[in-house]
């Protein structure tokens, strides 16, 4: 299995603990193109989901914060040509720095 590109749009919902914390929650749709080879069979398909999940912004300093979060995404069933119905789901913990301007 080949994966192409893959992207979500979602919404947050947060609240500050703290003014030092944020949690939030996360929801919305996603979408990936997969391509699946197996047996000299080779089909590319479309997949569309959904993705939610949990995080928390910490600040650093005035203008820099961390941020951790998890995802989970179901990108659901779909009928890969001569391979048979793929499922494709996704677990993912990110971690990142923004900047506030």
């Amino acid at each position: 299995a080949k994966g192409g590109f893959e992207g979500s749009l979602r919404a947050r919902l947060g609240y500050a603990v703290t003014p030092e914390i944020l949690l939030y929650g996360t929801a919305g749709g996603a979408l990936k193109n997969q391509e699946i080879e197996a047996a000299g069979v080779s089909d590319e398909q479309t997949m569309l989901g959904w993705t939610a999940g949990v995080g928390t912004d910490i600040k650093i300093t005035d203008n820099v914060f961390g941020r951790v979060e998890y995802r989970y995404t179901d990108f659901g069933d779909k009928d890969f040509d001569g391979i048979g119905k793929v499922k494709s789901t996704d677990n993912r913990v990110t971690f990142g720095v923004g900047m506030k301007f």
